[in-house]
């Protein structure tokens, strides 16, 4: 018997016969939800994350990221691996899945992990019904992207605009509008703040990556209320291929909140990059990625000296309570398995 995966809400999967997914598929286009395309819009790839603390000078630890199961994607078994102390896998209090190790180094830590991920097709039609909620984790600003300063600018540029929906789409052309990519070590700049999503530096600059371009987005939401996440991850080539890719870079693009149509995904890189994406970027996502972490400001299990970590798209290490990721000798891969 064939079956597709259908989202119908964070957290929650529904199994049908493919004879009825197209029924399905249209009844939440109709609600206003966004949804999955049917199976053949997936990609199945397998993951293999790698570190390895070679210097000695103490007892240290090496946190992975691990990719969850949720709405737009699905994960095999964990394969871990460890040298130089056990492992420990751990979630945070926001669903954020790693794995460590502890103890004197040489340490290395690495895990394999299939994982398939599903194309999102923006919904078609807006059924938005009720308030936004009251209190959110996801409404409250990064320490790097204070919303008070755009909280003035949000109103002004939506207007009268009365649903959150339309509001999210007003921000979300005016980041693509105002920002301008850029890369590190540009002649004569500061790039120290470049690639963090601090908001100080993106609106001096008017540039940055995609981890930049959706803290601006994710700021302009929060600061009118708007629940609003960052999520990480690699991005994949389009091009398939059953043989072995570095990720060089790791990807980010976020969600945001609307009443009575849960969650709605963006992507402000890939419509930056490929304009007739825009309207698509909106609302959909294509299957060329996976999510490693969601959020900003994370607090590691077990927990980590050096204050809360900024993003979580790769390895992390520490040795005394400080930061030694630096240090590290880390590497990220896949290989397309359909």
């Amino acid at each position: 018997m064939q079956q597709a995966i259908l989202c119908v809400a964070p957290g929650r999967i529904l199994l049908a016969r493919r004879t009825t997914l197209l029924v399905l598929v249209w009844l939440l286009a109709a609600c206003g939800q966004a949804y999955l395309e049917p199976q053949a819009s997936s990609r199945h790839v397998e993951l293999d994350m790698q570190a390895e603390l070679a210097a000695a000078g103490g007892v240290a630890t090496i946190w992975l990221p691990v990719p969850v199961s949720e709405e737009w994607q699905e994960l095999g078994p964990l394969r871990p691996r460890a040298r130089g102390g056990p492992i420990v896998e751990r979630y945070d209090e926001i669903g954020n899945r790693m794995i460590s190790v502890t103890g004197t180094a040489p340490l290395a830590i690495s895990y394999k992990v299939t994982v398939r991920r599903y194309r999102v097709v923006p919904a078609t039609e807006s059924f938005e019904s009720g308030s936004l909620p009251t209190t959110s984790r996801w409404a409250e600003a990064a320490r790097l992207a204070p919303t008070r300063p755009l909280h003035r600018e949000a109103l002004l540029a939506t207007g009268r605009e009365p649903t959150v929906l339309g509001k999210a789409r007003i921000l979300y052309g005016r980041v693509l509008d105002e920002l301008a990519f850029s890369a590190p070590g540009g002649a004569g700049r500061n790039d120290k703040g470049w690639g963090k999503g601090d908001l100080a530096w993106i609106r001096r600059t008017k540039s940055g990556n995609a981890i930049d371009f959706h803290a601006l987005f994710i700021a302009y939401c929060q600061s009118l209320g708007i629940p609003a996440a960052l999520e990480l991850g690699p991005t994949l080539p389009p091009t398939r291929s059953r043989d072995w890719c570095d990720v060089t870079e790791p990807h980010a693009w976020c969600r945001f909140f609307v009443p009575g149509m849960r969650w709605q995904p963006v992507d402000l890189y890939e419509a930056k990059q490929h304009a007739k994406r825009r309207t698509f970027c909106f609302g959909g996502l294509t299957e060329d990625r996976v999510r490693l972490s969601i959020g900003r400001d994370l607090y590691l299990l077990p927990a980590q000296g050096a204050g809360p970590l900024n993003v979580f798209d790769r390895p992390y290490a520490e040795r005394a309570g400080k930061d030694v990721s630096g240090e590290l000798r880390w590497r990220l891969r896949f290989r397309d398995l359909d």
